[in-house]
């Protein structure tokens, strides 16, 4: 059921966009809606005691539904946008099968952990979206309100819903969790404003006890904030710099300036430098760039273990591979594809990679041998 949300708001993010670029569309704003209204549908029973499975397969019909609809504005947009609608599809595809199956007890939390993949869903323009009537959330408690305004774009109402979260929400370490990360998200890698992410994160910190791993996280965070500022140390040297710069620092020197790093400074930091992914995939209008970007992107995903991103890395790594395999960083994205691999099947017991996944992986390799 992942899959389910998180093609929610792929849809729903690309969406927005394209009615930021023409509001009088109205198909465009209509789509978002109906979107908007899909979403409060399946909120409410993806977290729910006894899931109710047969509504959310019933909502995933009507997402595709609109997402059929929506495909003619996509005709036109940059080739990263362009590509993400043909993840976003086969993630759909995916989704209905996988949605058919598996264990019902386990939709609450597996669904719970969808919610950390949407961040990677968005295309970030630093723009607050209220696309969608904010009076159908008021049956939502404070958590949730946080997630739909989120998902829908509606950053500043986000921002205020996560303080009413720590101080009048039904809390759990898990909860606190996801909140702050939705927090620094929106500072750092949405609105790029340093200043702004550090404020709000400052603001959350009497909430939470001393000795709360979760308290110490954010104060890392912060201290990796105020040292991009100062940069002394050209911590900050790839943010809005090209995409070479980027890709340079990235291979040859960040290596050396992580081991200065907390993990949760490094954190914040690749929270950064997804943000510079997202605007580089965004702007891009040389499809030759994609791979770099993709590559890096699933990289980043991994860094942050998943928490803030999730199950498209090893979409947009198939891409990079599929679509560019004569491309330099095919072969990067190859490994970095089989890291991910043997991340998700290990365990105690050792790694137990299925033989159709191992196929996968050597009829990725044999495309690449066709064309390097």
């Amino acid at each position: 059921m992942r899959l389910v949300i998180s093609g929610i708001c792929l849809a729903t993010a690309l969406l927005a966009g394209f009615a930021g670029a023409a509001t009088s569309n109205h198909s465009v704003e209509e789509l978002m809606q109906d979107l908007g209204d899909t979403m409060l549908r399946m909120l409410p029973a993806a977290y729910s005691e006894a899931p109710d499975r047969t509504l959310l397969l019933e909502n995933l019909v009507r997402l595709e539904y609109l997402l059929n609809q929506a495909e003619p504005h996509f005709e036109k947009s940059a080739p990263g946008s362009q590509v993400t609608l043909s993840l976003l599809k086969e993630r759909l595809a995916e989704a209905k099968t996988y949605g058919t199956s598996g264990n019902p007890t386990m939709l609450q939390s597996t669904i719970s952990e969808a919610f950390v993949l949407c961040a990677t869903c968005h295309v970030q323009d630093r723009v607050t979206r209220r696309a969608f009537d904010a009076r159908k959330i008021s049956k939502l408690d404070d958590y949730l309100a946080v997630e739909y305004q989120f998902l829908t774009r509606d950053y500043a109402s986000a921002i205020s819903s996560s303080l009413n979260y720590f101080k009048q929400g039904e809390r759990s370490a898990s909860r606190d969790s996801i909140v702050l990360q939705r927090t620094l998200t929106i500072g750092v890698e949405v609105q790029r404003d340093l200043t702004f992410a550090r404020q709000q994160l400052q603001a959350l910190i009497p909430y939470l006890n001393k000795d709360n791993y979760n308290r110490a996280r954010v104060v890392d965070w912060i201290a990796l904030l105020e040292r991009l500022q100062d940069d002394k140390d050209q911590l900050g040297m790839p943010l809005g710099n090209s995409l070479q710069s980027l890709d340079r620092y990235l291979s040859e020197e960040w290596s050396d300036a992580r081991t200065e790093l907390s993990f949760s400074q490094q954190e914040a930091y690749w929270v950064a430098i997804r943000g510079e992914l997202n605007r580089h995939l965004k702007a891009s209008s040389n499809k030759r760039n994609l791979p770099k970007i993709y590559y890096w992107m699933a990289v980043t995903d991994r860094e942050l273990q998943y928490r803030f991103h999730g199950s498209l890395s090893r979409a947009y790594l198939e891409t990079c591979i599929t679509e560019f395999p004569g491309h330099p960083y095919a072969v990067r994205c190859l490994d970095e594809y089989e890291v991910i691999v043997l991340i998700s099947f290990s365990g105690s017991s050792g790694t137990h990679v299925p033989p159709e996944v191992n196929k996968r992986i050597g009829e990725l390799r044999k495309l690449i041998a066709a064309e390097q």
